[in-house]
């Protein structure tokens, strides 16, 4: 008796080689490599979400200030530079990994012209800004100074969630008798570099911008 699969020959046992996939199995082969591809980007862009928030997971996130006058607060520059007035920073382009401020505050005067200038950054490096600045302020700064000194600060001494931070003071080069501090500090994805000028010995110095610096940490949101 003959076979359906065989009445011409041509059955589906004839058709199908040994060994060949069928259709439905060619089929889940290639969704199975689509979806190993769809995961392999998903960890890719993961990696790189990651990598590029990694300084902000370090600490608290800060948001742009909406006045950069404010700060440092009123009460502090009336205290530490009376009559000094601030200036803002120039317009920048917007940059959604980075934004700067630069405001500064000025005592016009012929016999005791004080300055506080602050660049503040908000970045998702900070970091990577913080130690650029340590290298390159050491080298760059301390050539404008007789004597420089080079020292840490403790973070306490600024604010609960500062993470590192450092100052470099000594007597200006350009201009005799006025002493200078710069303080850098570092906390979340914020970077604060406050520079303080003024006629006074250079231990004061370094106590007043220590004093705006914390007032300054104080006022970020």
């Amino acid at each position: 008796m003959i076979g359906v699969e065989d009445m011409d020959g041509t059955g589906s046992a004839s058709r199908q080689r040994a060994g060949e996939p069928t259709r439905g199995r060619r089929t889940w082969a290639w969704l199975a490599g689509v979806a190993v591809l769809v995961a392999l980007i998903a960890i890719a862009a993961v990696l790189v979400v990651h990598g590029k928030s990694s300084d902000a997971a370090e600490g608290p996130i800060y948001h742009d200030p909406a006045d950069e006058c404010a700060l440092i607060s009123a009460a502090t520059v009336t205290k530490l530079a009376p009559g000094a007035l601030c200036k803002r920073s120039p317009t920048n382009p917007f940059n959604p990994d980075e934004i700067v401020h630069t405001p500064s505050w000025t005592v016009e005067s012929f016999t005791r012209p004080t300055s506080i200038q602050v660049t503040l950054r908000l970045t998702s490096t900070a970091s990577k800004s913080y130690a650029h600045a340590k290298s390159s302020l050491a080298q760059s700064y301390t050539a404008q100074l007789t004597a420089p000194n080079i020292a840490a600060v403790a973070p306490a001494d600024l604010g609960a969630r500062v993470r590192d931070a450092f100052l470099i003071s000594g007597a200006s080069l350009a201009i005799p008798g006025r002493s200078e501090a710069r303080l850098v500090f570092w906390s979340g994805n914020v970077v604060a570099d406050i520079t303080f000028a003024d006629w006074a010995n250079v231990g004061d110095i370094e106590a007043t911008v220590k004093a705006v610096g914390a007032d300054l940490f104080a006022n970020l949101r």
